[in-house]
């Protein structure tokens, strides 16, 4: 019948144009995976660090990424996330400067179907996809051992984080747990410094005025390095390993400052964060939720062994090498997007 070679022409001409001009049926293609990361600050190596390591490895999947900074600002994360929601990414993930108050950033994601991932410090609420973070307990057991295996007294100063950040709570937090286990540390003064490297310097001073018996400080994070090493420096404290009044030092993050001040001998040793996994971690989950994919208890587990803490001293920084990340991430330009 005529009507049916009409249709048979009309599907033999429907091909060759697919064919020609190279169509994909809108099902089968690709959709381009958007995902938001919200960074703290720019400010940290570490965090710059953590920024690297996430586009990489996002941009490896096949994820394109917007990079947001809120510079320490609480309001401003909260509204950067309701912009990337504006925005209809794919994927956020987050960094909280304030575990509590991004709570309502994350619930809002929740609702518009978003899903969330954190980075290196948790919220305490919301639903999220995976909370890639390190056991922050583990890392300053192994601060505080290092300290009791010394063999000599300690009076330790408690150089502490913001108590809104949950890892800088934690630090905090475990400190006096684990030194309570040995009875040679003792921790004669605390330095609430929220992260402000000022607080930092000034806090260091007046510790020492008010306790010149200090011999040991515990510091929350290599951001407060520098800070801590001018005032000690200022009030004529800064001694290198082996001088009979060096101030033993130890720290957490890993980066290239700490990997630094060990090798000068300021600083003893230095529990290396897992920020390149974590960040590689965090990259991973959100490209699977965001695509779909179901991200496993098996995967999380994984992703939680590979995000363990571990200490870098003198004597074993070399062996390490690129495995501490703030040499593998050393004189590298980090992309501030």
């Amino acid at each position: 019948m005529k009507w049916k070679q009409a249709v048979k022409v009309l599907l033999i001409t429907a091909l060759l144009v697919m064919t020609t001009f190279h169509y994909v049926p809108l099902a089968m293609a690709k959709k381009q995976v958007t995902v938001g990361f919200l960074t703290p600050m720019y400010g940290s190596l570490s965090w710059l660090g953590i920024q690297t390591a996430f586009v990489e490895r996002a941009k490896e999947l096949g994820a394109k990424t917007i990079i947001l900074n809120a510079d320490f600002d609480v309001q401003r994360q909260l509204s950067q996330v309701e912009q990337l929601i504006a925005r209809n990414v794919d994927g956020i993930v987050i960094g909280p400067i304030d575990a509590e108050a991004i709570v309502t950033g994350i619930e809002k994601a929740n609702k518009a179907g978003i899903p969330v991932v954190t980075c290196a410090r948790s919220a305490v609420g919301g639903e999220v996809v995976y909370d890639a973070r390190q056991d922050e307990k583990s890392a300053v057991t192994l601060a505080v051992v290092y300290f009791a295996l010394q063999g000599k007294e300690f009076k330790i100063l408690d150089l502490m984080g913001d108590l809104a950040d949950i890892n800088g709570l934690e630090r905090h937090e475990y400190l006096p747990q684990e030194v309570a286990r040995w009875p040679q540390l003792e921790i004669v003064a605390e330095i609430p410094t929220k992260w402000d490297l000022k607080k930092a310097k000034d806090g260091v001073v007046n510790a020492f005025q008010a306790h010149p018996e200090i011999n040991a400080l515990f510091v929350a994070s290599d951001y407060l390095l520098p800070p801590t090493l001018a005032a000690l420096e200022a009030i004529g404290r800064l001694k290198v390993k082996g001088d009979p009044d060096h101030i033993t030092i130890v720290t957490l993050d890993g980066d290239p400052v700490g990997m630094d001040n060990i090798k000068k001998g300021y600083i003893d040793a230095d529990v290396v964060e897992a920020y390149r996994e974590m960040a590689e971690a965090a990259a991973e989950a959100i490209y699977w939720a965001a695509t779909g994919k179901e991200v496993t208890k098996a995967e999380i587990r994984k992703w939680d062994e590979l995000t363990r803490a571990f200490l870098a001293t003198e004597q074993n920084m070399d062996y390490l090498g690129d495995k501490i990340w703030g040499i593998a991430f050393k004189g590298r330009t980090f992309k501030k997007e």
